[in-house]
């Protein structure tokens, strides 16, 4: 189990919280001043707010629209997957990697040029290619965010460039964010700092993640900034400490890369948490019965994590809820549960899943084969001896109609 710090709530809740901090360790920090029209500062693993300012204000988003459009990319296509580039792709306004029309192109490269240049033609050829057409995509992206409980967002397009409809919350941001930075593939997108890019014509293109903050703090691992006039500077920022993330968003910033930094160290310095159970390693191990491998290791599907004011101790425990498991597991199969418990009360719990596939032992595929030449034999008999007193009773039947004749 790991421990880091962390922020807190604007609620009264949290400035409960608060006051028994300050009571009982002498110093909490207040929360930075932000510019930020809106801001919040989530747990990746619970959701739980540590800070928020307007965070349900329905505002233009920019390219942190990108977020979804590249989430649903990496959901539904495969790395080597070959977009063909359409002429309305082409033709779009602001950034652009200069795609040609007609031009075949690697998902992946279509990736890298939406995230770290925030490329709108990359955008408008990923969505035809997944939804068949812009508008098509456009109707995935709602059903993907109202499925996250974002439902303070309605998105227009794949780019983020202002529509007067095209609006979302630093709330649901960070919803969609959470649920982007579990996918590993994602990940490792979002973190890039540079990246080449090879064009039809045999040149290379550089790529620059367009955010600072990766450049900055070695703790920041992704996530998306935007801008256009109407919504002013935007940040969806993520920073991993200890295993522990914090997703920060802020909306419309005079200072955005300072305070996004601000808002990161604010939540990192004054809350801490206990991470007991990863994504990133398994969590124990399962016993498997005839298998090949006595134990099959488990992985959790999201982590879980504690959080509470930086000084309180952790008096939460975690409980494992393993069904008796048989050869042959495959990989990825649901397991069982893990619950974090505290004071009897259930504060958060995951799937754990096989992390890895067990096949059946020899002995116990011979027992398993012998087990169903008995089990059918036995259905077999059984057949056989309902037949035979259906046959006979049939027999005296016509005996019976016989002799009444």
């Amino acid at each position: 189990m790991e421990r880091r710090s962390r922020p807190r709530r604007s609620s009264f809740a949290t400035a409960l919280l608060a006051a028994c901090a300050i009571c009982s360790l002498g110093h909490t920090a207040s929360p930075p001043s932000l510019t930020a029209a809106s801001a919040i500062l989530l747990d990746a693993a619970t959701g739980e707010i540590l800070y928020e300012k307007n965070c349900h204000e329905r505002r233009p988003i920019a390219s942190t629209t990108k977020i979804m459009t590249a989430l649903l990319a990496t959901e539904n296509c495969r790395p080597g997957e070959i977009a063909t580039v359409s002429e309305q792709a082409t033709m779009v306004e602001g950034s652009r990697l200069g795609l040609e029309p007609g031009e075949r192109i690697n998902v992946e490269a279509l990736l890298n040029g939406l995230l770290l240049k925030s490329a709108n033609d990359a955008a408008v050829a990923l969505a035809e290619h997944i939804g068949g057409s812009t508008r098509g995509f456009v109707l995935l992206m709602n059903q993907r965010a109202r499925s996250l409980g974002a439902r303070q967002t309605r998105f227009c397009n794949p780019h983020g460039l202002y529509a007067p409809e095209h609006l979302s919350t630093a709330h649901d941001l960070g919803l969609i964010a959470r649920q982007a930075m579990r996918n590993p593939r994602f990940r490792r997108l979002v973190s890039a700092r540079t990246c080449s890019l090879r064009r039809p014509d045999g040149s290379s293109l550089l790529l620059v993640n367009h955010n600072r903050l990766l450049f900055q703090d070695a703790n920041v691992d992704g996530i998306k900034s935007g801008y256009v006039r109407q919504s002013g500077p935007c940040l969806v920022a993520s920073a991993e400490r200890g295993g522990w993330r914090l997703i920060a968003v802020l909306l419309d910033s005079k200072a955005l890369w300072q305070e996004a930094k601000a808002l990161l160290d604010y939540g990192f310095t004054n809350w801490e948490a206990t991470v007991f159970a990863s994504t990133q390693r398994p969590f124990l191990g399962a016993r498997v019965i005839g298998g090949r491998s006595r134990l099959v290791p488990l992985l959790p599907e999201d982590d879980l994590v504690e959080v509470r004011p930086a000084g309180f101790k952790s008096r939460a425990l975690p409980e494992m809820e393993i069904r008796r498991l048989f050869a042959p597991i495959r990989k990825g199969e649901r397991l069982g549960r893990v619950r974090l418990l505290r004071e009897g009360k259930e504060v958060a719990s995951t799937w754990l899943t096989a992390g890895a596939s067990i096949g059946k032992a020899g002995w116990f595929a011979a027992l398993c084969w012998f087990g169903k030449i008995l089990f059918w034999g036995a259905i077999g008999l059984g057949g056989l001896k309902v037949y035979g007193k259906i046959a006979k009773i049939a027999r005296r039947r016509r005996h019976r109609l016989q002799a009444q004749g």
